[in-house]
């Protein structure tokens, strides 16, 4: 599912900036090739119409078959991302084009593999800073016991059932930092991120 990111630059009055980053798998941090990429305006815009090219095409782009990372020249302004491909869950990530070309060319976003029915994934994607940001899961087994899963209890069991599994534990920025939860009973399930290390705070980190 989308969420939106609380990016904020200010914006050259007119003029493009070359937007860009890695597009990664969700589920193990790796590159995704041959994705596809198109854009909306304005954040948090998953059906609108996409951004055109001048001849009036869907500008779209495709990530490298031996790499993950794309670029792109936008107008100044913000849009949103979608990210396709065969395989895996159509994603969003809000970017932005302005007048910070280092930021411009460091945002990233991953996408999670199909799941099976039943199942769920939590993924955590953030900035630069802090460098790192701990994903924790909480939640009920069927003989009323409580698990807790993070970076140094990274699997639960209920039983011969694994509920959930720490995926992927990024701890040098950006993310991806993902939970796979498959629940085995009913209950109350808390996901909470920790600011474990790095300057900054989870509000300002995108």
């Amino acid at each position: 599912n989308y969420m939106p990111q609380n990016i904020r630059l200010e914006e050259s009055a007119g003029g493009t900036c070359q937007v860009g980053g890695k597009i990664t798998n969700a589920l193990n941090g790796q590159a995704i090739a041959n994705a596809t990429i198109r854009f909306r305006e304005n954040h948090g815009n998953q059906t609108g119409a996409y951004v055109k090219n001048s001849d009036g095409s869907v500008l779209s782009l495709t990530t490298s078959s031996n790499g993950s990372f794309y670029t792109v020249a936008l107008p100044a302004g913000y849009y949103t991302m979608e990210i396709s491909c065969d395989g895996f869950i159509t994603g969003y990530a809000d970017v932005v084009s302005g007048t910070n070309s280092s930021v411009c060319g460091t945002q990233n976003a991953s996408i999670t593999p199909v799941l099976p029915e039943g199942q769920y994934r939590i993924v955590l994607t953030w900035g630069e800073n802090p460098r790192d940001l701990d994903s924790h899961i909480t939640g009920p087994r069927s003989d009323g016991s409580e698990f807790h899963v993070y970076f140094s209890n990274m699997n639960a069991y209920d039983g011969n059932h694994h509920v959930v599994n720490l995926d992927v534990d990024d701890i040098s920025s950006y993310g991806p930092e993902t939970i796979t939860l498959n629940p085995s009973t009913n209950g109350t399930y808390r996901y909470f991120i920790y600011h474990y290390s790095g300057s900054g705070s989870i509000s300002t980190s995108s």
